[in-house]
């Protein structure tokens, strides 16, 4: 499995598993292969409905809406998903 298989499958896999929460802003976040696990760890973002503000709110505060992001562990022999977990991106310190 190479990174773009893996990347395609995480969010082919998120899409589906959140499809009743209609979920928008998919994009891929960050990629690690772990090597003496043989697993892909990939983070991707996402957007909920509720999470999405008034698009005049985002224009005036000049903030964009707040974002989910999940870390699955995707195993590199099989393709299968192995794990989904939340990850929590840190803001940089000023």
């Amino acid at each position: 499995m190479d990174v773009k298989e893996a990347v395609r499958t995480a969010k082919s896999y998120l899409v589906d598993l959140f499809e009743d929460e209609q979920i928008t802003n998919v994009g891929l976040e960050e990629v690690l292969f772990d090597e003496e696990s043989a697993v892909w760890r990939i983070t991707i973002g996402f957007s909920r409905s509720w999470d999405l503000k008034g698009p005049l709110s985002v224009t005036m505060a000049g903030a964009s809406p707040d974002r989910s992001y999940k870390m699955l562990s995707i195993s590199d022999a099989t393709g299968k998903v192995e794990s989904l977990r939340d990850r929590v991106l840190w803001a940089a310190e000023s």
